[in-house]
């Protein structure tokens, strides 16, 4: 019986300021919204279905509110996860 021995995934470690982080993650989101504009306007269907999906979320988001951490808050959660074992290995 032979044994299949799978290569550890690479893995890549990067240092960013918070600052760097935001412009990323804005950077990702208004390439992906424009991805889905465009995607969107081929097909007036598709666009209507969009648009309202949006305006489902806004109005969700008005009774909804989303808290939003602090990067001290994220980091005391992830640690208080760690401890109690609740993070994959």
């Amino acid at each position: 019986m032979s044994e299949t021995i799978t290569p550890p995934a690479p893995s890549l470690t990067l240092t960013l300021s918070v600052s760097e982080l935001e412009q990323l993650l804005r950077r990702i989101v208004r390439e992906e919204l424009a991805h889905m504009r465009d995607a969107a306007l081929d097909d007036p269907v598709e666009e209507a279905a969009l648009v309202a999906e949006i305006l489902a979320e806004i109005e969700y988001e008005k009774t909804h509110p989303v808290k939003h951490l602090t990067w001290e808050e994220f980091e005391a959660e992830l640690d208080r996860a760690e401890a109690a074992g609740e993070l994959p290995d």
